[in-house]
């Protein structure tokens, strides 16, 4: 019974450890909604939704059903650089026009997205984003028990 209860802690501890690893490589995946699938999710790297989306919610609870166990509406403040501390931050131009915000794996490496109107930018954990205009934006963030663990605010 021993040997078991390591074992599965042993996988606890590796599921966790790699769930919450970032990528050091630098990539930005582009896709319509249509084509949006949640193993797009697991590939840590930012997605640009090129389509009219009105509302999130409906994606939410479709494409990332699975992925979540705690959702927030999280503050942020306008330019200033913020890492992304939960599984997924869903960044949502609510405006009519496009807007700007500012993406990389790190702060020395941040470069500007144009988001255009009523599209969407997913940011997986460990990524740091800048948003100058915060009230063009609709934030959302899905958190999961393990990068609530390990990404403390």
């Amino acid at each position: 019974m021993l040997y078991w209860t390591i074992l599965l802690l042993l996988i606890c501890a590796f599921y966790m450890i790699h769930s919450t690893k970032r990528k050091r490589d630098f990539q930005i995946v582009q896709t319509p909604l249509r084509s949006l699938t949640d193993s797009m999710l697991h590939e840590k790297y930012p997605i640009l939704v090129h389509d009219y989306i009105e509302d999130v919610a409906p994606i939410v609870k479709t494409v990332f059903r699975f992925q979540y166990l705690f959702l927030s509406k999280p503050s942020v403040e306008d330019a200033v650089v913020t890492q992304v501390r939960t599984r997924f931050l869903l960044i949502h131009n609510q405006t009519e026009s496009e807007a700007e915000v500012r993406i990389g794996p790190d702060e020395s490496t941040l470069i500007p997205i144009t988001l255009d109107s009523k599209n969407l930018l997913i940011l997986p954990a460990g990524w740091t984003v800048e948003i100058e205009a915060i009230h063009s934006f609709s934030l959302l963030a899905l958190n999961d028990l393990s990068h609530r663990l390990f990404f403390t605010h």
